[in-house]
């Protein structure tokens, strides 16, 4: 079984999800993310990142806007193909 997806938030001004964000941006990008792959549940990363749920739940709210992901009730947020985000 592949490790779950544990990313590693940099220190900054910005917000915990913008940063998140941007992690999981360029995970994908770099091919470090595949198309197709499962994120982790939203309480599971925020438990293994020390961050609350509302953090985690809004980083993947606006990856989906920004089409990054998909999200599909009962079956999890999935990696979009990298287009030039």
């Amino acid at each position: 079984m592949a490790q779950a997806w544990t990313p590693v938030i940099p220190d900054g001004a910005a917000p915990l999800y913008e940063r998140l964000l941007s992690v999981l941006r360029a995970d994908i990008a770099t091919g470090a993310l595949a198309t197709g792959t499962r994120l982790p549940p939203q309480r599971d990363l925020a438990y293994r990142l020390g961050v609350g749920l509302g953090t985690v739940t809004r980083a993947y709210v606006e990856a989906e806007k920004a089409g990054l992901v998909s999200a599909h009730v009962g079956r999890g947020s999935f990696v979009n193909a990298p287009a030039a985000y």
